[in-house]
């Protein structure tokens, strides 16, 4: 996937979708920070009222101790890399 252009300023991070959240901030360049904590971003996402929340696929470990509830309330997507994670965003 390639981006053609100048991004004026600052790169911006926003899901494409309203109901798509991503669990890292994603650069431009594909950079993407890793998440101390998954549960407690899902247990946020799901006081949100998010639908759906992006995650890394190697923060899937750590939702171990996510409670039952949760897993059926909230749809996790996991992605490996950058590219992945808009293309997630971005379908439907």
């Amino acid at each position: 996937m390639a981006i053609k252009g100048e991004v004026p300023g600052r790169a911006r991070s926003w899901p494409a979708r309203r109901d798509c959240g991503s669990g890292r901030p994603l650069s431009l360049g594909g950079s993407l920070d890793l998440i101390p904590n998954s549960v407690s971003l899902a247990e946020l996402a799901l006081d949100k009222q998010a639908q759906t929340l992006l995650l890394p696929a190697a923060s899937r470990r750590q939702l171990e101790d996510l409670p039952d509830d949760a897993w059926t309330r909230l749809k996790i997507e996991f992605y490996k890399d950058a590219a992945d994670a808009v293309l997630k965003c971005l379908m439907e």
